[in-house]
């Protein structure tokens, strides 16, 4: 899960920064060992928001009300 997260906060901030870390730096600070693994990460996540990196309000909104009720489910 924690892959998909560091891909994810790689691709937001080459997004919104003008000048970013390189893939090995943050594969490094995330812990990957294989530095290629973040590229794959970066393409599989791509691929899988249909390379959407801008969204619509509404869809933030969808998004972050799944978050929170996933987030303030009682444990079992």
């Amino acid at each position: 899960f924690y892959r998909l997260v560091l891909a994810a906060l790689l691709i937001t901030h080459k997004f919104y920064s003008d000048f970013f870390y390189k893939n090995s730096a943050i594969g490094i600070i995330g812990g990957l060992t294989n530095p290629s693994e973040i590229n794959d990460l970066e393409v599989f996540f791509l691929k899988g928001i249909d390379w959407r990196v801008n969204f619509e309000a509404e869809d933030h909104e969808y998004y972050m009300k799944g978050l929170k009720d996933y987030f303030t489910q009682p444990l079992s």
